[in-house]
Formats: structure tokens, C-alpha cells, sequence
């Protein structure tokens, strides 16, 4: 299952970005990444159908005005994830400039709504899409709200994640 996402490994604990286009998904993946975070994707969540993030490592493609770029996560001095990772964690946000990151906690149904909306397949197969999202979000933190600045949002979580 591909969920048009972000996605990275925070100590083997995957934290999956799911959003539109210029919502802020690799500006949040980048942060994370110059944390020390493991680069799974700038642009899909690939999901197995037992929920497991899966690597889908093409280079970052980092926005400046109107053109992109592509760079390589090791570029950033991160490794790339080549094994399944647990979902724990799932961000649904945008940035706003200038915002705080006060995220809210989302029920279950809540973070599956919102990822499905950023699910490719899910009008072709819905009940697959249900159950892998299903599987993946269990016993996962779902966040949702609008985000200023990356860098902050990244080192929140991480602090969040870590024990």
C-alpha cells in the first residue's frame, strides 16, 4: 500500500508524514534526518499488509522557489532504512509559517481517515486500505495539527519517542 508520505526510522521506530503536495512532508523529513533519523521516503509510505514501513529510498527533492532539487539522504549524514520498521508514530500535519506545533492526539479512526485520504489505492481496493492502515496505526501515536517550523516539530517528537 503507498501513502503519499514522508517517512523515517527514529531508533527503529517508524514515524510515518502523510499530506498533499507542499504541505511540508520533506522540509519535516529533512529535520528529522538532520537529527539522525534513518530515511525511509520523502514521497510514499510503502505498507506491507501487516502495516510495516518498508524502504522506498529515492533522493530527497528539496523545493527552493519554484524548482527542486534531488539530494541523496546521505547528504544529510543519513543512514537508509533496508529492513521493515514498526509504525509508532504518525504526524498528520502542514506547515504554517510562524506557527507553534501544539499537536492534538488523534483517535485511531481519526489518523486512518487521514492517511487514507493520502492512500493511492484506496478507492480501488478499500477494504485493503482499511486493514493495512488499521494494522499499521495500532498501538501507533497519531498527531494531528498545523506546524511552524520543522526543526522544532522534529526534535519535539524524537523527545516524544524516546523513553
Amino acid at each position: 500500500m503507498f501513502v503519499h508520505a514522508g517517512a523515517v526510522s527514529w531508533k527503529d521506530q517508524a514515524i510515518v508524514i502523510p499530506g498533499e503536495s507542499h504541505s511540508g512532508k520533506t522540509t519535516l523529513v529533512q529535520a528529522f534526518l538532520e537529527l539522525g533519523a534513518t530515511y525511509y521516503s520523502d514521497e510514499f509510505a510503502v505498507l506491507d499488509s501487516d502495516g510495516q514501513l518498508h524502504p522506498f529510498p529515492r533522493a530527497l527533492r528539496v523545493r527552493s522557489n519554484l524548482a527542486a532539487k534531488k539530494i541523496p539522504a546521505a547528504e544529510f549524514g543519513a543512514a537508509t532504512g533496508v529492513a521493515p520498521a514498526q509504525v509508532r508514530l504518525v504526524i498528520l500535519t502542514r506547515h504554517v509559517p510562524g506557527l507553534c506545533w501544539r499537536p492534538k492526539a488523534l483517535s485511531q479512526g481519526e489518523g486512518i481517515l487521514g492517511m487514507i485520504q493520502n492512500t493511492l489505492s484506496a478507492r480501488r481496493y478499500p477494504e485493503l486500505a482499511l486493514s493495512t492502515l488499521q494494522r499499521a496505526t495500532e498501538g501507533a501515536h497519531l498527531l494531528g495539527g498545523a506546524r511552524g517550523e520543522a526543526k522544532d516539530t522534529a526534535r519535539w517528537a524524537v523527545q516524544h519517542l524516546n523513553p
